[in-house]
């Protein structure tokens, strides 16, 4: 996990920004701010092997759980997406934003012949909200 408070991962992901995108170097950097002002949790683990069930057990009784996968699942073997995806919605509501041939875990499939070219599939538990574009 990438903790905010030091200094070389927050050198790290601001030069992950492309020379001459200075909103998003600045929004980034208030949102380390923000997440260093008041640490998450953070927890090494895999979300394949039940870390996020694991973490969802801490939270406090009645809380309202959103697991995020945008940019995740990609790097996940396909073979095991679906564990991650099954995960997310047992912890709570899952939202993800993802190529819609990455996974199998859209509740309707989504056609390739009539999905819009270059468009990403916006999510909640699987039903597709919209077609994006990043």
């Amino acid at each position: 996990p990438l903790d905010p408070r030091d200094a070389a991962t927050r050198r790290w992901l601001t030069a992950l920004v492309w020379p001459g995108e200075s909103g998003r170097a600045e929004r980034i950097e208030r949102a380390l701010d923000l997440a260093a002002a008041d640490p998450p949790l953070l927890r090494a683990g895999d979300a394949a092997d039940g870390a996020i069930g694991e973490l969802a057990a801490l939270a406090p009784t009645g809380a309202t759980l959103v697991v995020t996968t945008p940019g995740v699942l990609a790097h996940v073997p396909r073979a095991r997406r679906g564990l991650v995806i099954d995960a997310a919605r047992a912890a709570g509501t899952w939202i993800t934003l993802d190529d819609p041939g990455l996974h199998d875990g859209w509740n309707a499939p989504i056609d390739p012949a009539t999905w819009p070219a270059g468009r990403f599939a916006l999510s909640r538990d699987g039903e597709v909200l919209a077609a994006v574009d990043l």
